[in-house]
């Protein structure tokens, strides 16, 4: 037997010969094949690069787009042109107006679609605070609309607001583009269809503040607030403002999220020639503009590509020609395209270009699929001159595309320059069953009948994915836009198809800076409910009818998951201040200057109460003191009290336009009401009035003063669904009541009174409106002067309205009057102090009758006239020339709201 040192020795020393390399071997071994697998993706969220140590990899290729108002549309015009080239974005950081169009396509927008929602919106309208008139109440309809001017009042000083607009309309719009997506991304921008980022500016420190996370809209309002325009946001206590001051092109936010090629976008204006700065506001525009292009020109000098967009006849506030800019957009885009090619193909890989000449191709792993299909899908591998890494890549996708296979790989085989290629897939089970869960706004009936033809077949997870998202697009359509997809796949038990939907139940709703307002007053205006999907149509309608109540400055919405499954919904409130001071003013040719002041107390108690002095004064003088409530043990019965002192003064004709004299009417009264609103387009009110009134008149020589009383119980309605009051488009309005004076009631006077009004809205085309107006007046006993009906004029300030004659020429107790008025939109313009400008022909036919019996339609006046009207930043402008018969012409001028 061997000593055992001597073995001990034996097995080290082959050991170490075991470890020495070898330097030759009777053969080679067989190569190592290359693999290509599929399903696979990179970073940008897209199909992948094969496996293997030699992959190629394309270029994440990022976009940096600029501010610059209207001119900023034209980043709409370059995504479309690299969308149709089939130019892939892997990640967009925008500013301003860019960031609003960066992240509306980071959230899933297409081109066209970003196109249609800057074209169908009304700027004019998203930049002023005024509610739109479907949410208001009857009573904030009549009275809201006829200020210039609004200051609050805080701690007995007066407050401007911060900014000229609170923003609220446009925030709605942001909201409702890109709330969904905020939640289903988990409120992490990289997890965005597109990984996005937002440029702010901290007003605080002057720093840029790039935005990654949260709701995307708040970042979006953020980035665009623009300074005096917008108060700023707040954002994890910084305040935010237009990220124009500090990074208006941010080409370093792009790189900075792994962009290896950048395209910036920079339509902004240029900076001004000496010769055009005469203005003070150019000047001042100039003094702002000269950092935002120093930063935008250092910023440029980064990117791989810089489309700057020739738009020199467009302003930052041509909103009405952004089809011209989104144009230019696309030929600057496409200028530029060479530039992008060159760029991107320098950028790929080298090994990209290598070649493989492929002579045999194999397919393994198919059961109950065609494996002609496959064959047909890789027929391209046998192309004589052979295929790259990017062909292979393209074949496996299209494999992968017919959707019965779980995974599909490719590896090539073979020594020398020729390979064979073997496909090899997993074929998916065939499915037996279908198991639905998370469904209860879709019908499960409506789910099995999509996946009708997986029943008894291969599962095809492509087909089946497809059909699903129809199904979650119809919902989706009908605001349901949290509905989705959240698990479609085979079970374990191998037959099976399991399909979980998740539809946004809402577990919670939250209320975050409320703290006047009661809970109950804005339950009431709300249809969004515990238990239900979130349907963001509704939702948009719940935050219209919360800011059309007046008492709030900018309400914002917030979602989040909650534990149980669902969502949480928390309407963000910012309340307005207590005191307002508003103001108006109005010029016409009979009346001169009238003001218009108000002070106004509002939500007294968290339940929207409004106190009130209503002050006008020129010609005539009216002083109001009261209240108004606007609920009722959270219904919408309401009830309002005012004392009043009224005086005017009118002026007597003698049936030729000549002035005989003047009547001054001085009256000191109040009224109570009780009334009910139905929702938003109309209210009902039973009111009761105690006036004394001074009647003096002044023909030739002043008369006595005449005293007299009222006491009346009167029956109101009105319905009021039309688009505007000034120029309306569309709707109706209609205006009854019947008014009983008797000493019953404590006055002296008695008489009946029965008013009936009536106007539709027509559009039968674009900018063309044809308003069809009717009025009927009926009226009993001792009727005052100032209750009779009254006909004459461009306007309803005294009485029914007939051109060519002077307003209240004609009254009397009983009155018939007919119009009908067309009017054309010859222009109109966006974020402009003159917004648009129509043409107006009208015609009409009224009288006044002191007995009923004496009513005839023969002896209806008739009127005529011809102007040109102007919605104006303040208010309308009306010129009128009127004709009525026996030769009268009239002129009328007008400057402002009527009131």
């Amino acid at each position: 037997m061997a000593d055992p040192r001597q073995k001990a020795v034996v097995a080290a020393l082959l050991l170490l010969l075991s470890s020495l390399p070898v330097a030759a071997q009777p053969k080679n071994p067989a190569p190592t094949p290359l693999r290509f697998t599929v399903p696979e993706t990179d970073a940008s969220g897209g199909p992948g690069s094969p496996a293997g140590a030699a992959a190629s990899r394309r270029p994440r290729i990022g976009l940096a787009l600029a501010g610059g108002g209207a001119r900023a549309a034209a980043s709409v015009g370059v995504l479309k042109v690299l969308r149709d080239e089939g130019i892939p974005v892997a990640a967009i950081a925008g500013t301003s107006m860019g960031a609003i169009i960066g992240g509306f396509a980071a959230a899933g927008h297409s081109p066209d679609e970003i196109r249609r929602i800057f074209l169908d919106n009304d700027w004019n309208d998203l930049f002023t605070d005024t509610p739109s008139r479907l949410f208001l109440s009857q009573a904030q309809k009549e009275a809201d609309s006829r200020h210039l001017l609004q200051f609050s009042f805080i701690g007995g000083r007066f407050v401007p607001p911060p900014g000229l607009s609170a923003g609220q309309k446009l925030g709605n719009l942001l909201a409702a583009q890109t709330l969904a997506a905020s939640f289903q991304s988990g409120f992490q921008f990289d997890r965005l269809p597109v990984p996005f980022r937002a440029v702010a500016t901290d007003i605080e420190t002057g720093s840029a503040v790039v935005l990654d996370r949260g709701l995307l809209h708040d970042a979006l309002r953020a980035s665009s607030a623009i300074p005096v325009v917008f108060p700023p946001v707040e954002i994890e206590g910084r305040l935010l403002v237009d990220g124009g001051l500090a990074n208006n092109l941010p080409v370093t936010v792009v790189k900075e999220m792994g962009a290896d090629i950048v395209i910036a976008v920079d339509p902004s204006s240029r900076l001004e020639r000496k010769e055009r700065l005469t203005t003070l506001l150019g000047v001042m525009d100039q003094s702002i503009s000269i950092p935002v292009r120093r930063e935008t020109g250092r910023q440029a000098l980064l990117a791989d590509v810089v489309i700057a967009p020739d738009i020199p006849g467009y302003s930052f506030s041509d909103f009405d020609r952004m089809d011209g800019i989104i144009r230019a957009g696309e030929d600057a885009a496409r200028a530029a395209l060479p530039a992008i090619r060159r760029i991107i193909a320098a950028r790929e890989d080298v090994a990209a270009s290598g070649r493989y000449v492929i002579s045999t191709l194999t397919v393994t792993g198919v059961v109950h699929a065609r494996e002609d299909a496959v064959r047909a899908a890789g027929e391209v591998l046998l192309a004589p001159g052979g295929v790259d890494r990017r062909d292979i890549m393209r074949v496996l996708e299209a494999v992968y595309r017919i959707g019965v296979f779980s995974d599909v790989s490719l590896d090539l085989r073979g020594p020398g320059p020729d390979h064979r290629a073997v496909i090899t897939v997993r074929e998916n089970p065939v499915v037996r069953d279908i198991s639905v869960a998370g469904n209860h706004l879709v019908p499960e009936a409506e789910i099995r009948a999509g996946l009708a033809g997986q029943l008894g077949s291969i599962y095809n997870g492509i087909a089946a994915a497809e059909a699903l998202e129809r199904i979650v697009r119809r919902y989706r359509e009908q605001g349901y836009l949290l509905v989705h997809l959240d698990v479609l796949r085979m079970q374990q038990d191998g037959r099976t198809l399991a399909v979980v939907l998740s539809e946004g139940r809402v577990d919670d709703i939250r209320l975050d800076g409320q703290k006047r307002t009661r809970p109950s007053l804005i339950q009431r205006e709300i249809r969004t409910a515990v238990g239900q999907p979130l349907n963001f149509g509704i939702l948009e309608d719940d935050i219209q009818h919360l800011y059309g109540m007046n008492i709030f400055e900018t309400l914002n919405i917030g979602v989040e998951e909650s534990e149980r499954g669902g969502v949480i919904v928390t309407l963000r409130i910012r309340e307005k201040p207590r005191g307002n001071v508003r103001l108006g003013l109005r010029y016409d040719l009979e009346d001169a200057f009238t003001g218009l002041a108000d002070v106004v107390v509002e939500n007294l108690g968290g339940r929207g109460i409004r106190l009130f002095v209503n002050t006008r004064f020129g010609n005539y003088t009216d002083l109001a003191l009261g209240y108004l409530s606007p609920e009722l043990l959270n219904t919408y019965f309401v009830h309002s009290l005012q004392v009043f002192y009224r005086d005017r003064t009118y002026f007597l004709y003698d049936g030729s336009q000549n002035r005989t004299g003047t009547l001054e009417v001085s009256r000191t009264g109040a009224d109570l009401s009780f009334g009910y609103q139905w929702l938003k387009f109309g209210d009902t009110y039973l009111r009761y009035r105690y006036e004394r009134d001074r009647t003096t008149e002044t023909a030739g020589a002043p008369s006595p003063v005449a005293k007299d009383s009222i006491g009346s119980l009167a029956f109101l309605t009105t319905i009021d669904t039309r688009d505007g009051a000034i120029f309306p488009h569309h709707g109706v309005l209609f205006k009854g009541s019947y008014e009983a004076a008797s000493d019953a009631y404590g006055g002296s006077s008695e008489f009946r009174k029965l008013d009936l009004y009536g106007q539709a809205a027509l559009s039968p085309a674009a900018r063309h409106t044809v308003t069809i107006d009717l009025s009927a007046g009926f009226g009993s006993g001792l009727m005052p002067y100032q209750e009779q009906f009254g006909i004459g004029g461009a306007d309803h300030l005294l009485g029914y309205p007939l051109l060519g004659y002077a307003r209240r020429e004609f009254v009397g107790s009983n009155t018939l009057g007919a119009s009908i008025a067309y009017r054309w939109m010859i222009a109109d313009y966006q974020l402009k102090a003159l917004r648009a400008v129509y043409l107006n022909m009208q015609a009409g036919a009224a009288n006044v009758w002191d007995s009923r019996d004496a009513m005839t339609v023969r002896d209806l006046r008739g009127g005529a006239g011809i102007g040109l009207h102007a919605d104006t930043l303040v208010g309308p402008f009306r010129l009128d020339v009127g004709a009525g018969e026996d030769r009268r012409y009239s002129v009328y001028f007008s400057a402002g709201f009527d009131f």
